[in-house]
C-alpha cells in the first residue's frame, strides 16, 4: 500500500511574555542567538518539506521498523498535535531558522529516540509519584525516597518544600532525548529550580559549553513535558564545522 506522507505546516509561533525578550539575539564572540518567541510567521518550507508525521503510513527507516518494540501509529499518538517525527536529521543552518523564526513546534525527534521516550516516560508513571519528582531527583540529586502509602518513589525533599525554602540551583545536562539533529550538534538543558531561567544564567551555561555557535530557546508551555521546572533548551554546533565543511 502506498504510504500517506504528509507535510507538517509552518504553525505561528505563539508569543510569550517572560524572563529573555522576544526573538532577541545576543552578539557574542561565539555568535550566541537566544530565543523566546514571535509573533511573527514561519516562511521556511525547504524545511517544513523534510519533516514528515506518520497517519496510517509506513513511511519510516528500515533499521526503525527493525527495531521498534511499539508500532508506529503508538508512537505517533504520543506526539500530541503539535510535533511531528523527523524523518531526516536537521542541519546547523536549518536549525538557525527554526529559531530565528520563531516556530519550536519544528523541533522533532527520530522514530526510535520518540519510542525510547515514550517508554521512558511510561515507567517513570508506573513507578514514581510525580514527573517532577523524577527530575528532582534524576537531574538535581534529590534523595530517592519509596512512599509506603501510595507505593511510589518520590524526592526528598518535594518540590513544594524546596520552593518554600527557597532553594534554587541550576544544572546544565545533555538531553537523554535529542531532537534529530546531524552528529556534529548536540543538545543540552538548562535546568533551574526556584525560578525562571535568567539571561546571565544562559551566558554563563554558553561559556561553559565552550562551544562556537549555540542557538537557545524556550519551549510554549503547550510543548514543555515538566512545566513546574524551569529549563532552557540548547543547541551546540562542535567545533563550529558545518558538516560537509
Amino acid at each position: 500500500m502506498k504510504a500517506l506522507l504528509k507535510t507538517i505546516l509552518i504553525r505561528q509561533a505563539t508569543s510569550l511574555a517572560g524572563i529573555l525578550p522576544p526573538n532577541t539575539i545576543t552578539s557574542t564572540t561565539r555568535s550566541t542567538s537566544t530565543f523566546l518567541f514571535t509573533k511573527q510567521p514561519s516562511s521556511i518550507p525547504f524545511i517544513a518539506s523534510r519533516v514528515s508525521w506518520l497517519s496510517h503510513s509506513r513511511t519510516y527507516s528500515r533499521s526503525s521498523r527493525l527495531s521498534l518494540k511499539l508500532s508506529p501509529e503508538e508512537i505517533i499518538e504520543s506526539l500530541g498535535p503539535d510535533r511531528t517525527i523527523a524523518s531526516e536529521p536537521f542541519t546547523w543552518e536549518q536549525l538557525k531558522h527554526i529559531v530565528h523564526y520563531g516556530d519550536p513546534t519544528m523541533h522533532s525527534r527520530s522514530m526510535d529516540v520518540q519510542e525510547k521516550y515514550v517508554l521512558h516516560s511510561r515507567e517513570i508513571k508506573k513507578e514514581w509519584r510525580s514527573m517532577n519528582d523524577y527530575i528532582l531527583c534524576s537531574k538535581f540529586g534529590f534523595d530517592k525516597v519509596m512512599d509506603c502509602d501510595c507505593g511510589w518513589y518520590t524526592s526528598d525533599p518535594s518540590l513544594e518544600q524546596a520552593i518554600l525554602d527557597k532553594r534554587q540551583e541550576t544544572v546544565l545536562l545533555l538531553n537523554e532525548f535529542p531532537y534529530f539533529f546531524e552528529e556534529n550538534i548536540e543538545h543540552w538543558c538548562l535546568w533551574k529550580l526556584g525560578g525562571k531561567v535568567l539571561q546571565e544564567e544562559v551566558d554563563s551555561a554558553v561559556k561553559d559549553l565552550a562551544m562556537e555557535d549555540v542557538l537557545t530557546w524556550v519551549n510554549p508551555p503547550h510543548l514543555q513535558s515538566v512545566p513546574d521546572i524551569d529549563h532552557v533548551h540548547l543547541l551546540c554546533l562542535r567545533n563550529g564545522k558545518v558538516n560537509g565543511e
